[in-house]
């Protein structure tokens, strides 16, 4: 593995460690906490990212998720879940000023919604939970008419859309062998059928 340093102003980032090489003013030291704060927040965008891009070109998402256990040592389903939310919450829609959780919160909405949610949390500086608590509301509120559950169903057909459109624009489908367009059409059939019926 390549053990490159990454340099941020005033310091050397290793795998092992944080070596600072000058005295610090406490201004400067805490400009540099909240610096690695914002790379640490990152992290879990560009996993999920990461295998995404994998799975989107070299294959299914087993064994993107198997290399990016192996890469990052941590538990396959940590790896699924990254995904899963860089998938649904596209790059466009990202707040730079709120967590990944804030956007995990949100991840099973429509492109839209999504932004509008974040605008508030970042507009009232929300808390997850204080996010969380106001899609809860605002959902009881809505659903209080006809009293049927929220049930965000739609979100990993969403992302699997999305991967398809993303391989189309690669790969277009007069390019794909038949038995793969067939297989294709076999499995938006139902799709098709349930369209038809609204």
């Amino acid at each position: 593995m390549n053990d490159s340093p990454v340099t941020i102003k005033s310091c050397v980032l290793t795998s092992t460690g944080l070596s600072i090489d000058r005295q610090l003013e406490v201004h400067d030291w805490i400009e540099m906490g909240q610096k690695l704060s914002k790379l640490a927040g990152s992290l879990n965008w560009w996993i999920g990212d990461w295998v995404n891009y994998g799975v989107l070109n070299y294959g299914d998402k087993g064994p993107m998720t198997l290399r990016a256990q192996q890469t990052f040592s941590i538990p396959a389903e940590t790896c699924l879940h990254y995904a899963a939310v860089a998938a649904s919450v596209p790059l466009f829609t990202r707040v730079k000023t709120l967590s990944w959780s804030h956007h995990r919160e949100v991840m099973h909405f429509a492109s839209s919604t999504q932004k509008s949610w974040l605008y508030k949390a970042e507009k009232f500086d929300w808390s997850v939970s204080e996010l969380r608590q106001a899609i809860r509301e605002a959902l009881a509120d809505r659903d209080a008419g006809d009293g049927k559950p929220f049930r965000p169903w739609f979100a990993e057909f969403a992302r699997g859309v999305l991967l398809l459109n993303q391989h189309l624009n690669r790969s277009p489908l007069d390019q794909w062998p038949k038995e793969q367009r067939e297989a294709l059409k076999a499995e938006l059939k139902p799709l098709v059928e349930m369209y038809q019926k609204l």
